[in-house]
């Protein structure tokens, strides 16, 4: 069995039973272990985010991207990798890489990151009119659902950017790491992003027990 199956048939059985404590009677079990599987891939993807990151000396810059594209997923959905490994792997990476193009970035464009930071909105704000949200056949959408989840977007999308546009709270290098986590999600979003997604979910290894 595979290690994601066995964490799925851990998180279904533990979601049984929190349901037959919390609410007997009731077909509550797939919601308990639907949240026990995102609780699991979170907690994966930020250890594995953390590990790679921090010796790269670039944890906060990583964390200020998956932070911001992670929000944005929430409501924009977007492309995948099929096991909870292959999006902790997958969002490691970017994270970690954003990290280091964010660190070269300031030394080499300390005084322009706000305006580029600016000049990312859009290409962020075009991608989820036109894709968000972005379902897959692992996570549908709830019927009747998307005009509210696009709205949703658009409004993270416009705070996000009021908070960049009066630079509150963080230093120009953190609003630049964030831009480019949203660029990225907003990739994700698109057909290519789901087609660089199936890639990459091909390429990742599948480890059987």
């Amino acid at each position: 069995m595979a290690a994601s199956s066995r964490w799925d048939h851990l998180a279904d059985s533990v979601g049984e039973a929190l349901a037959r404590q919390v609410a007997p009677g009731s077909d509550q079990g797939e919601v308990f272990s639907f949240g026990l599987k995102l609780l699991g891939g979170f907690l994966l993807g930020l250890v594995m985010l953390v590990a790679l990151a921090a010796p790269l000396g670039v944890l906060p810059h990583a964390l200020a991207a998956a932070a911001s594209g992670g929000l944005l997923r929430l409501f924009s959905g977007g492309a995948h990798s099929s096991t909870p490994l292959g999006c902790a792997t997958t969002g490691a990476i970017v994270a970690a890489v954003i990290g280091l193009a964010a660190r070269v970035a300031e030394s080499l464009l300390s005084h322009r990151l706000y305006h580029l930071s600016l000049a990312t909105l859009p290409w962020i704000l075009s991608s989820c009119l036109m894709h968000a949200p972005a379902a897959t056949p692992q996570k549908p959408l709830p019927p009747g659902r998307h005009r509210a989840f696009r709205l949703a977007c658009l409004v993270m999308i416009c705070t996000w950017s009021l908070f960049l546009v009066f630079r509150i709270l963080f230093p120009p290098v953190i609003w630049f790491s964030s831009a480019l986590g949203l660029s990225w999600q907003a990739f994700s979003l698109t057909p290519t992003g789901f087609a660089f997604a199936r890639r990459v979910d091909g390429i990742l290894p599948r480890r059987e027990a």
